[in-house]
């Protein structure tokens, strides 16, 4: 078995519902205790390079570069609000009032390729080296010669 295929689904998405879990606990505790508030960045920071890991290695397992994974969480997550924001030089006046909107968004395309990502399937590339040694019904073939100890 190679150590450097990735995670498989289940372990994905246990993952990724601890990470929300994580998040929504975080986005509480800020609400109901204010002098944590300059911390939420660093948390939503870190909740997204966990799911960029956490995304590269589930791709890994199905087959796909790991980079695929990183750029899933990275583009929608991070970048495009950023564009939107400073590249496009929107007025602060529209940025606080379309803030939750622009999160909305990236909030959807971030769920949308988590989802795609936990219903792939694993590749078959460890798989190979048991299905040479099986026969085409997927038994040990009989003719095999077992150890004597």
């Amino acid at each position: 078995m190679n150590p450097f295929r990735g995670i498989g689904r289940k372990a994905f998405i246990w993952s990724v519902l601890a990470l929300v879990v994580l998040q929504v606990v975080a986005v509480i505790a800020f609400a109901v205790v204010p002098s944590l508030s300059p911390y939420a960045r660093h948390v939503n920071y870190a909740v997204a390079a966990v799911l960029m890991l956490l995304s590269a290695e589930r791709l890994a397992d199905a087959g796909y570069p790991r980079w695929v994974g990183f750029a899933g969480i990275l583009v929608p997550s991070i970048i495009l609000p950023v564009s939107a924001i400073y590249v496009l030089r929107v007025p602060a006046t529209i940025v606080i009032a379309y803030g939750v909107y622009i999160v909305a968004a990236a909030t959807a395309l971030v769920l949308a390729f988590l989802i795609w990502a936990a219903c792939l399937p694993s590749s078959d590339r460890d798989k190979d080296f048991e299905r040479d040694y099986r026969s085409r019904d997927g038994h040990p073939p009989h003719d095999r010669i077992e150890p004597k100890f």
